[in-house]
């Protein structure tokens, strides 16, 4: 056994075997299992267990791509300039003992809110946008650190925006959400004056916003668009509209109603992947996505099996490739399940399922000049991590 196995050991028996960043649930595989300094290396931080934690694979590989501490040291700095927020401090522990260890949230500070102090505890995350699954496991983690702050506020804060009703489902549990147009508006006044060279931009961006982006507006007309046989052609249009915003380039124009040579198998979409760098060369060159296949279903019901095989007739490792989405108003049964992890499983065919609060969470991600792909990318690392 390495040091690092015998270190993780050591610290799923101090805090539990779940995600410290995310709040999932870890499989016990100290493989996939990674070590997060919690003050880094480059700051001072050390290698023994008070600066250590556990997270899982994908929120390792998140936090070195743009790292949480830069979000959180700049978040403070926009509050201690703030007046009406004092007693600002960073990484405070909940609870008490060994199990302190285990629930430490980002930021604490007291607000005066209608002349009086009012304490808030925040948790920072430095992805723009989540997958459904990542909101649920962040639920799951927010839930345990009310229970520690005794009806205390508790505030989720992020670089970037959510869908509507991904927010009114997290505020429904009691946490405020302070993403792009909550912070921009609430530091009005600061941010001109807290250099980043990310997350400055971004916020200077949503302060002189005065007009609808192209991808609110398709953000409304998908909202607009009703669930059925009725509207299936205005659906499928619109997704089309969608694809093109957010993929091309580096993807080419979405090619319509492409059939095979058979005539049997048609898909809505295809998308030319020439790719040279980035997570759709990473995509090409790993799941042999040289073609991206779209099939739109504007069903009021789940998406069941049958659509699930129609996708996957279609992908040929000598055509179109291996790769394929599929865009739903909502999610799909467990017959769709089942047989979408069959295909990846026995036909190395990966087919991923977007939702409407999906799509709009990558149209917001690129109204605020994010990665649209990222939620293309949880998606995929949340259905193989599944199996």
């Amino acid at each position: 056994m390495t040091r690092w196995d015998d270190l993780k050991l050591k610290l799923i028996e101090r805090d539990g075997s779940t995600c410290s960043i995310c709040g999932k649930t870890l499989l016990m595989d100290l493989r996939l299992l990674r070590i997060e300094h919690i003050k880094p290396v480059s700051r001072g931080g050390k290698s023994d267990l008070d600066n250590l934690r556990i997270v899982c694979p994908e929120c390792n590989f998140y936090v070195t791509d743009l790292r949480e501490y830069e979000f959180v040291d700049y978040l403070v700095c926009l509050l201690r300039m703030n007046s009406t927020f004092s007693e600002v401090q960073q990484e405070i522990s909940l609870g008490y003992g060994q199990a302190a260890y285990a629930k430490r949230i980002d930021i604490f500070a007291q607000e005066i809110k209608n002349n009086n102090w009012s304490e808030v505890y925040i948790e920072c995350k430095s992805q723009r946008g989540f997958s459904l699954r990542r909101i649920e496991d962040m639920l799951t983690q927010l839930k345990t650190y009310h229970t520690l702050i005794e009806g205390k506020r508790l505030a989720l804060a992020f670089p970037g925006t959510l869908p509507k009703k991904t927010i009114e489902a997290i505020e429904a549990q009691g946490i405020e959400v302070w993403d792009i147009p909550f912070l921009s508006q609430r530091f009005e006044n600061e941010i001109p004056y807290v250099e980043h060279p990310v997350f400055q931009p971004i916020l200077l961006a949503a302060l002189a916003k005065k007009q609808q982006s192209p991808e609110e507006i398709l953000i409304q007309k998908l909202r607009n668009c009703q669930p059925g046989k009725e509207d299936w052609s205005k659906y499928q249009k619109i997704i089309g509209e969608i694809l093109e915003r957010l993929f091309c380039p580096p993807l080419s124009t979405p090619i319509s109603e492409r059939s095979d040579a058979e005539q049997v198998n048609r898909r809505d979409y295809i998308l030319t992947n020439y790719a040279e760098s980035g997570f759709w060369h990473f995509l090409r060159t790993t799941y042999q996505a040289d073609y991206i296949v779209v099939d739109a279903k504007n069903y009021k019901n789940d998406v069941g099996k049958k659509e699930a095989l129609q996708i996957a007739n279609y992908l040929k490792p000598h055509g179109a490739g291996l790769f394929g989405i599929i865009f739903c108003r909502d999610s799909i049964d467990n017959g769709c399940e089942c047989t979408l992890r069959e295909q990846w499983t026995i036909h190395r065919k990966l087919i991923i399922v977007v939702s409407d609060r999906d799509v709009e969470q990558m149209l917001l991600n690129k109204s605020s000049n994010g990665p649209p792909e990222e939620i293309i990318k949880q998606k995929i690392e949340d259905f193989r991590l599944s199996m």
